[in-house]
């Protein structure tokens, strides 16, 4: 599954949230997410079922956590470890201020740390808040930003840290259509990050087409011009985890004369061990295979006919 941490919240007792994509396995009953202080060194663990997101609460500023997850059965036997990602928490930000000056247009005075990235929000409510500019402090410690359309009777506005700006977190997909063969979609995302675009006929293979910053809308039109398939599926990752080692999967099985095969696939020059049981216990490495350019590799089990039943796993097999 591809792992990922999105940042909801950074202040004291800072927040992440990891989110994942859900395993196809028929005999995964859920999810391990393990994490500590230190590289695979992890002192905290918690256990979640059908969903596919998880929120690390009350995580120390300046602070670097790693995260990884495994699946497990309905026994509670585990997977291998997924690949692991990390994070750090900000330190607490100096006091952000902004001086607002009346008038046509408005003239909005940022101060803050200098170097810190600011995305600057606006609102008629106070409850729903819209992005209209992206600025990073300067030397001297402040930025005018030009509101040049205050088009209400009230407008307020707020500095949010950039990498929290937009709500929601994960990256939406929306407002498709069709026209003369050319297929469009909305992108929505965290303002002023990139994502790939990626398309698929069969929900297993994803080839990338489009990659895209989200601007200060917090939208940009997508087209796909070549939608040549009966059915076609559309996902938006972060462009800095695309190329995240993946876990490994199995997947096409097939049994002739007794020969077990399936295929496997996983990250590109990686090797992995492959694994049997009978029990879910006692695992048993029966080969070791290196992933070629193409992600896939097909492994045959020639000695399957002496089980009456087996169970099989990959464990990537570290430098």
């Amino acid at each position: 599954m591809i792992f990922m941490a999105l940042i909801t919240c950074v202040q004291a007792g800072a927040n992440v949230t990891l989110t994942w994509i859900a395993s196809t396995d028929p005999v995964v009953a859920g999810y391990n997410i393990y994490y500590g202080g230190a590289s695979r060194v992890y002192t905290n663990k918690t256990s979640v079922v059908t969903a596919t997101s998880i929120t690390i609460s009350n995580l120390v500023n300046g602070t670097t956590y790693y995260f990884a997850a495994t699946t497990y059965n309905a026994a509670g036997a585990e997977s291998a470890l997924s690949s692991e990602i990390s994070y750090t928490v900000p330190p607490p930000l100096s006091g952000v201020q902004l001086l607002v000056t009346p008038g046509s247009p408005f003239i909005v005075t940022m101060t803050g740390p200098v170097g810190s990235n600011y995305v600057i929000q606006a609102s008629t409510d106070l409850v729903h808040w819209t992005p209209f500019s992206t600025n990073t402090i300067p030397l001297g410690g402040s930025v005018n930003i030009i509101d040049s359309n205050p088009n209400a009777a009230q407008q307020f506005y707020r500095a949010v840290p950039y990498n929290v700006a937009a709500v929601p977190q994960s990256p939406q997909l929306s407002g498709s259509s069709m026209n003369h063969g050319v297929f469009g979609f909305v992108l929505r995302g965290l303002v002023g990050s990139n994502y790939v675009i990626q398309a698929s006929t069969d929900l297993v293979h994803w080839t990338p087409f489009s990659t895209n910053t989200i601007p200060s809308g917090g939208s940009v039109n997508i087209i796909d011009p070549n939608p040549n398939s009966p059915q076609k599926f559309y996902r938006a990752l972060p462009s800095n985890v695309v190329n995240v080692p993946q876990s490994p999967k199995l997947a096409g099985s097939i049994m002739n004369h007794g020969v077990f095969g399936f295929v496997m696939n996983g990250s590109a020059g990686h090797t992995y061990d492959i694994q049997a049981t009978q029990d879910f216990k006692t695992w048993t490495v029966i080969g070791t295979v290196t992933v070629g350019d193409s992600g896939w590799i097909n492994f045959t089990d020639t000695n399957a006919a002496s089980f009456s039943r087996r169970f099989y796993r990959s464990h990537e097999t570290l430098p």
